[in-house]
């Protein structure tokens, strides 16, 4: 199995702010969604050409990296998720299938499924036998295939829903995907869910069962480790601070610190060397100068030697103070503005000699 983004919104296991859709619509906006050319010939990969394996791991990289950056305001606490169950939600299949690894109780992965086991009134069977499992349950969110769902309490009686309501539907009666929320007006206690599927003109398929799992709103995870009980593992969400009309609280992460990641996940793809930790040299620069000093009363100036940058060198030019960041990216803090409390050091004007 390969490795998850895990995006939830001040989570104690999160790893990224960004999903890969949303990585997706922000890299196809620029020329370097594809492959492109520099000005020397050199074919540089685009977004879009690198594996969805190697996108995670960038976004992943980029996410920790930017830890080290001078924010405003203020970490959340607790952890969105404390408290929350930490086991693997697809042990309580009890009746299933084939089993997809980035299935419905798969982190994030909203393209999952679970195959049910041919076909019947229970072709899947999620949850306890006898005991209590999700308790005190209002609405229960699922997307299937034409496959219908029953609920039972631990004593076996079902527990019809008092009505529902449809988020999305596709295709024909007979061979319908439908995103449902099934409601009850009272809280129910549910042990165990039941899914049915009968196609008597596809003898050949299955019961499907999509995407997420939503109780009373909120979706359940598949969180590795113990119960989540500390902080939130990375540095936003925040509150406590406002950047252009835009107030942070707990329940979101600022679009521009996303783009950011983004950003930043792409230059480590196309230049490993910049990723913190990495043994790697960078590849030869070409030598170049850049204005050290300037005067403009009787015009003065001094040229030093530049040799590109090189993080296994000291890059120390009046910016050894300067996150690792701000020092491989100048244009980092501009990008994000109020959202950090400092923009690092004045950088020089660089001439560069072709």
């Amino acid at each position: 199995m390969g490795i998850r983004l895990i995006t939830t919104v001040g989570g104690a296991y999160s790893n990224s702010y960004a999903t890969i859709k949303e990585a997706d619509t922000f890299a196809v906006n620029f020329p370097w969604y594809n492959d492109i050319v520099d000005a020397n010939g050199n074919v540089i990969k685009g977004w879009s050409t690198f594996t969805e394996q190697e996108q995670i791991q960038a976004l992943i990289q980029a996410a920790f990296s930017m830890d080290g950056l001078p924010w405003a305001g203020v970490k959340c606490k607790p952890a969105s998720d404390a408290g929350l169950p930490s086991e693997d939600w697809d042990q309580y299949f009890t009746k299933k299938g084939e089993t997809i690894p980035e299935g419905i109780f798969g982190y994030f992965d909203d393209s999952g499924f679970q195959i049910g086991s041919g076909q019947g009134d229970n072709v899947l069977r999620w949850g306890t036998e006898g005991q209590d499992f999700l308790k005190n349950v209002s609405s229960f969110r699922r997307k299937t295939f034409e496959t219908s769902f029953k609920f039972f309490d631990k004593d076996g009686n079902e527990l019809p829903p008092d009505r529902d309501e449809i988020i999305s539907e596709s295709g024909p009666p007979g061979d319908r995907t439908r995103d449902l929320i099934r409601i009850w007006d009272t809280p129910v206690n549910i042990a165990y869910i039941q899914g049915t599927f009968n196609d008597a003109f596809k003898p050949g398929s299955s019961g499907l069962w999509y995407w997420g799992v939503y109780v009373n709103g909120k979706q359940l995870f598949n969180f590795p480790g113990t119960t989540a009980t500390q902080a939130q593992r990375m540095a936003w969400p925040r509150n406590n601070v406002s950047c252009e009309g835009e107030t942070a609280d707990c329940t979101f992460i600022p679009q521009k610190i996303k783009n950011a990641q983004i950003l930043i996940a792409y230059n480590f793809l196309i230049k490993p060397y910049l990723v913190p930790g990495t043994p790697s040299l960078p590849p030869a620069a070409p030598e170049g100068t850049y204005v050290k000093r300037q005067k403009l009363d009787v015009l003065e100036i001094e040229y030093q030697q530049y040799q590109g940058f090189d993080p296994t060198a000291d890059p120390c030019i009046d910016k050894c103070n300067d996150p690792y960041l701000y020092q491989v990216f100048d244009w980092l803090a501009n990008l994000l503005g109020c959202w950090v409390t400092d923009s690092g050091s004045n950088r020089e004007v660089r001439l560069y000699r072709n």
